[in-house]
């Protein structure tokens, strides 16, 4: 299965910027695992102080579909 591109746009409670990062996964749930994994290494909260917003994009252009 091709891998598509999906964008995790992060925002935690008393920060005033999101963040922002890319995924390849051949699954929305296969991103939501790889973007979990990385904003425990980073010390991200994993509770309701962060809330996230996934939506696949094009490749090419990195606009949503």
């Amino acid at each position: 299965m091709k891998n598509k591109l999906f964008r995790a746009t992060t925002k935690i409670e008393g920060t005033k910027e999101p963040f922002v990062d890319w995924f390849e996964a051949a699954t929305l749930d296969g991103a939501k695992v790889l973007h979990d994994a990385e904003a425990k290494e980073c010390g991200v909260p994993m509770d309701a102080r962060r809330t996230v917003e996934y939506v696949e994009c094009n490749p090419e252009t990195l606009k949503p579909l």
